[in-house]
């Protein structure tokens, strides 16, 4: 027997553990989220816990789910300067990101379809109560299925965990309908200097 799903709220993720993006059994584990659509969602009894609980309509019926959010998510360099490269149309790197991440960033999260990185983003901060949203990346194939707005829905959730006060993010102008409609930006008075 599969062991029920849990949700939070009425997104539809289910939790998995982030060792396989899709086992047949999953576990608790706040860290990864996968959309599913071949369950049916529940109440909890108010004993249990709040939100809802989603469990599979047969064991039989169940295939393992298609994509992986995960805040904090293992990746390897290569795949995220390939993201990089497609996303920013640009020469391939060979940057340490694994590096980069843990010393700087208070987090970011990686998307992944089938195992294969498909959108990832970092989140910058300052040590203090700024956090600054970098390098949001969705493959091209997978762009306009609402992974990007995933990812950043994630980051907002995880930001308000912290002492951060305020999620910063600059963009180019054709992005502006996505950060501000989408995701919930509002416009804000800022300043850039270019220094190379």
């Amino acid at each position: 027997m599969i062991p029920p799903f849990f949700v939070e709220g009425l997104n539809l993720s289910v939790v998995m553990p982030a060792v396989s993006p899709c086992p047949a059994t999953p576990c608790l584990r706040h860290e990864s989220r996968v959309v599913c659509d071949q369950a049916r969602i529940v109440p909890y009894s108010e004993t249990e816990a709040k939100g809802m609980r989603m469990e599979p309509i047969s064991p039989q019926e169940f295939t393992p789910c298609e994509f992986t959010t995960e805040w904090r998510g293992a990746f390897e360099n290569a795949e995220v300067n390939a993201l990089h490269a497609e996303c920013f149309e640009h020469r391939l790197l060979a940057d340490d990101w694994w590096s980069q991440v843990n010393r700087f960033s208070l987090g970011w999260v990686c998307s992944r379809h089938l195992g294969r990185l498909v959108g990832f983003v970092n989140i910058a901060w300052n040590g203090g109560v700024h956090a600054f949203v970098l390098d949001t990346m969705v493959s091209s194939a997978f762009q306009r299925q609402g992974i990007a707005k995933a990812l950043i829905g994630e980051v907002v959730d995880r930001a308000k965990d912290t002492a951060c006060e305020w999620l910063h993010v600059d963009f180019d102008p054709h992005l502006r309908q996505f950060y501000f409609d989408a995701c919930g930006f509002r416009p804000t008075d800022a300043g850039l200097i270019a220094l190379k």
